[in-house]
């Protein structure tokens, strides 16, 4: 466009000297000055054309931006808003677990503190050492429980660091099918697809049922 106007600049110029001598000019030179003009005009409107294309390529370059940034923002909500809902439900569960371990705990403090009375106790009668024993087999079963819960809490807390960006591989997940269960709930839940499940698990539709067993990957 800057160099149609570095055109026309010395057309203009011829033009203007000419319109001051018109009155005193012969014909040809009124002829050449119709013809100027004329020129000028056609170069004018050639100008507001291209001015209208680039206007136009502008905005239809800035709907492609905005297009374009609208996108990466579903793509980004679609990847993160899985992980963030897992997170969350292994949280829940963590915080479960925690409230069971801690009465676990407070079990086997009731349990020592009454072991203890029944030990000044065990010598004197047969019920007292028997007692003893029962007292003794409960904290062993209150102990294995506070084990199996701290397994439990140990792999959830994998299972949540699997979550997490930046994994380096994968881990094999077996899931029962509860009732209102779609295979797009299930995919949405784990944080995969609804085709991968049914690859994984070679189904022919995303018909499931409740009990079904499908196995899933997750990051690891």
């Amino acid at each position: 466009m800057k160099k149609k106007l570095i055109r026309l600049l010395p057309i203009i110029l011829l033009a203007l000297p000419s319109c001051a001598a018109l009155n005193s000019s012969p014909k040809e030179e009124k002829h050449q000055l119709e013809l100027t003009l004329t020129k000028l005009r056609s170069d004018i409107e050639e100008l507001r054309t291209e001015l209208n294309s680039s206007e136009m390529k502008q905005h239809i370059l800035e709907g492609k931006i905005a297009n374009q940034e609208n996108q990466f923002s579903i793509v980004r909500q679609n990847q993160l808003e899985p992980q963030k809902l897992e997170i969350e439900q292994l949280s829940t569960d963590l915080s479960t677990l925690e409230k069971q371990l801690s009465s676990q705990i407070k079990k086997q403090g009731e349990a020592i503190t009454d072991i203890r009375q029944l030990t000044l106790h065990a010598n004197e009668t047969t019920s007292a050492l028997t007692q003893y024993k029962e007292k003794i087999a409960e904290l062993e079963r209150s102990l294995a429980e506070v084990s199996k819960i701290k397994a439990n809490i140990k792999e959830l807390s994998n299972i949540a660091l699997s979550g997490l960006p930046k994994t380096t591989g994968t881990k094999a997940v077996v899931y029962e099918v509860q009732e209102n269960d779609t295979l797009e709930r299930i995919a949405r839940r784990f944080g995969t697809t609804a085709p991968e499940i049914m690859d994984q698990n070679k189904l022919k539709d995303d018909r499931i049922f409740i009990g079904q067993k499908l196995t899933i990957t997750l990051p690891w």
